[in-house]
């Protein structure tokens, strides 16, 4: 990674959902650069869980999570009814989702 390249990250303003890196060319030192933001950002213990969740023994059920939620419920169009009760002073539902893969984190918003 040359020194001049700048790196931009994705920052929730009220650290909702861990930082993520924006324009990732695929090297090494970028994502060694954006694990460490993401352990200053979310501390030890959710990094370390992040950790097991993603290499532990129940792997590969988020596994199969991160496909459901990568083909069925991301987008810019997003819709989540509470099954059990309305959200109180929620008017609408839709809104956009994506999906962080480390530490995994599903991130809903209102448009």
């Amino acid at each position: 990674m040359p020194k001049s390249q700048n790196l931009v990250f994705n920052e929730a303003p009220s650290g909702d959902w861990p930082p993520y890196l924006m324009d990732f060319s695929g090297s090494p030192a970028e994502r060694h650069v954006e694990n460490l933001k993401i352990l200053r950002d979310v501390g030890f213990d959710q990094y370390q869980q992040g950790v097991i969740a993603r290499y532990g023994q129940n792997r590969h059920h988020l596994k199969e999570l991160e496909r459901h939620i990568e083909r069925d419920l991301i987008g810019p169009d997003a819709y989540w009814k509470p099954v059990d009760s309305a959200v109180k002073g929620c008017a609408h539902y839709f809104g956009h989702a994506w999906w962080i893969p480390f530490p995994p984190t599903l991130v809903r918003t209102a448009p």
